[in-house]
């Protein structure tokens, strides 16, 4: 519910109004987030059995920052108990904090939760992920949070005002990383196409111009298979290459390995 759902439009059966006779309905459609009437916005939430939730004009989402929320619509926080109305707040940096009146996309804050400082190559700037990354992700911790909320409110008559931060739920993705720095005390960085848990794992150059295999040895039956194609070269039988660890602590060695045996590669045509 980032951008393309939260700030303008239910997704429902494609654009529109939502039965289907391609009609477009200004109520329920982007171009009315263009107004600022954030507000009306609604979303059908459908559950594995296929019956829908409609939840048109009982729940008000939106995404944009504390002022700019309270300028387009200054009744967006009024009294949500009565009638029991669920607010779903899903901005860059959350409705309250130091943070929170900085404005932007989901670029930005996927930028400084830090997905762009381990996503490229060590030798080169940060590239990021392809796309808006916590418009992406929000969406997924928004549908069960919503539910939670229908639940409650069914259950309590009470309605509820959640504040989203998107850069808080997207860093539910980095745990790994942030749990290894807490513990651990190591920073990760960029390491191109490298795994922490599997080597050798990357992209290799073969014969011909631009030309690239990928190869990923997650098990250590797959290292026996893969010494096979290799055809049991010498340099496979060097005991730093016997357990993952150690080819993970010497990979540098064992990508010029596996690149110089993939260069005699050539491109089998389908």
């Amino acid at each position: 519910m980032g951008k393309g759902g939260c700030r303008g439009g239910t997704r429902r059966r494609g654009f529109g109004g939502g039965s289907g006779s391609g009609e477009t309905d200004i109520v329920r459609t982007q171009p009315l987030s263009r107004l600022g009437f954030v507000w009306k916005s609604s979303e059908v939430l459908v559950d594995p059995r296929g019956v829908s939730l409609d939840l048109r004009q009982r729940i008000r989402p939106e995404n944009t920052i504390p002022y700019k929320a309270e300028k387009t619509n200054p009744y967006w926080r009024a009294d949500y108990e009565w009638p029991p109305i669920i607010i779903v707040s899903t901005c860059l940096m959350g409705q309250t904090g130091p943070a929170s009146d900085f404005a932007g996309y989901g670029f930005h804050a996927g930028s400084v939760a830090g997905f762009y400082e381990i996503t490229g190559w060590p030798d080169l700037p940060p590239d990021g992920p392809f796309t808006a990354l916590t418009d992406v992700i929000a969406p997924r911790m928004l549908a069960s949070t919503i539910v939670a909320a229908v639940d409650h409110r069914r259950r309590t008559g009470q309605g509820q005002f959640i504040d989203a931060a998107q850069i808080e739920m997207a860093l539910q993705s980095l745990a790994p990383q942030i749990m290894d720095y807490n513990i651990n005390g190591r920073v990760v960085t960029r390491n191109g196409n490298r795994s922490d848990n599997a080597a050798p794992h990357g992209a290799y150059p073969c014969s011909g111009e631009d030309q690239w295999c990928a190869i990923a040895v997650e098990t250590e039956d797959q290292w026996r298979g893969f010494k096979t194609v290799l055809g049991d070269p010498d340099w496979v039988q060097d005991s730093r290459f016997d357990t993952v660890e150690g080819r993970l602590e010497h990979q540098d060695k064992l990508d010029q390995h596996v690149s110089s045996w993939s260069a005699g590669l050539k491109r089998q045509k389908r």
